[in-house]
């Protein structure tokens, strides 16, 4: 092509990049390659949470927990891909999967108020906040899950009325 065409428009390049397309092509081939890493299963299942593909995500979690299943991170991420999947905020579950016994006190309040914000009980997800709050080494991190979970709290709320 000459200098004359490229100017003129006759020819036009675009580079589309699409940055989740390629975390995507990397972890599943990261998981083909190494189908027993239970990290790489998590994170490939987050990406297809965050992307609308519950069922695939929560095949992932599925996977990472039969890895290791002492694996809280991805038992608390199979709960909220069951959530997105088919609403279900089964107190069952969560109390099968035993993650508020086995967490640490940031992500046991952490996971607490994402559950009860979920269940729309903004008492529950205030009082799990003010738990957390309470450790002055964790005040920061309580502010900031109360403020991100309020949305999921009016979205509840919202769920509960249309009902």
């Amino acid at each position: 092509m000459t200098r004359a065409a490229w100017q003129s428009g006759a020819t036009t390049m675009r580079l589309v990049f699409d940055a989740w397309s390629a975390a995507r092509s990397e972890l599943e081939s990261e998981r083909d390659r190494h189908p027993g890493f239970a990290d790489v299963r998590n994170l490939l299942g987050l990406l297809y949470l965050d992307r609308g593909e519950p069922e695939e995500a929560l095949a992932e979690f599925d996977a990472a927990l039969a890895i290791n299943p002492d694996y809280l991170l991805a038992g608390f991420h199979r709960l909220a891909a069951r959530r997105a999947l088919d609403g279900r905020l089964d107190v069952a579950d969560w109390n099968e999967a035993q993650l508020i016994d086995r967490a640490p006190l940031p992500i046991r309040s952490a996971w607490t108020a994402w559950y009860l914000a979920q269940a729309g009980d903004g008492s529950g997800m205030a009082q799990a906040c003010a738990h957390l709050a309470a450790d002055p080494q964790f005040q920061a991190q309580a502010a900031y899950i109360e403020a991100s979970f309020h949305d999921c709290l009016e979205q509840s709320k919202l769920a509960k009325q249309a009902v």
